[in-house]
C-alpha cells in the first residue's frame, strides 16, 4: 500500500462545511484524519522496502536452512560413527560368544567320550563277570 503524501485540508474543510458542518467541527475532523493518515502513514511501507524485506528474508531463511543442513550432517556424521562402534563392540561380543561356545563344545564332548569309556568299561566287567 502507497503512503499519502499529499492532503488538501482547506478543501476538505470546504466540503464538510457544505454538508452543515460547523468550521470547528470541520476543523476538528480534519485535524482528526490527519492524525490517522500520519499513523497510517508510519506504519506503511513502500514497494521498494517491502522487496528489500522479502529479499533479506530470504536470505535470513537460506541461511537458516544452510545452518540446518550442516547440523543436521553432523547429526548424520555422529550418528554413523556411533553405529560403527556399536558394530564393532556387537562382533567383539559374538567373537567371545563363538569361543565360548568352541570351549563349551570341547568340554561337551570330553564329557561324553569320557562317560561312553566309564560305560564301556563297566559293560565289559560286566560281560566277563558273566559266567559263560
Amino acid at each position: 500500500m502507497l503512503a499519502i503524501t499529499h492532503f488538501d485540508t482547506h478543501r476538505y474543510v470546504k466540503k464538510l462545511t457544505a454538508r452543515n458542518f460547523t468550521e470547528d467541527q470541520a476543523e476538528a475532523l480534519v485535524d482528526f484524519t490527519i492524525e490517522v493518515v500520519e499513523v497510517k502513514n508510519a506504519d506503511t511501507i513502500s514497494r521498494a522496502e517491502d522487496t528489500v524485506f522479502k529479499s533479506e528474508m530470504k536470505a535470513d531463511f537460506a541461511g537458516l536452512r544452510n545452518d540446518m543442513d550442516a547440523r543436521l550432517s553432523d547429526i548424520r556424521n555422529d550418528m554413523d560413527a556411533r553405529l560403527s562402534d556399536i558394530r564393532k563392540d556387537m562382533d567383539l561380543g559374538f567373537a567371545h560368544v563363538d569361543a565360548k561356545f568352541a570351549h563349551l563344545e570341547t568340554s561337551m564332548i570330553r564329557w561324553v567320550l569320557s562317560v561312553g569309556t566309564i560305560i564301556i568299561g563297566l559293560l565289559v566287567t560286566l560281560l566277563t563277570r558273566l559266567p559263560h
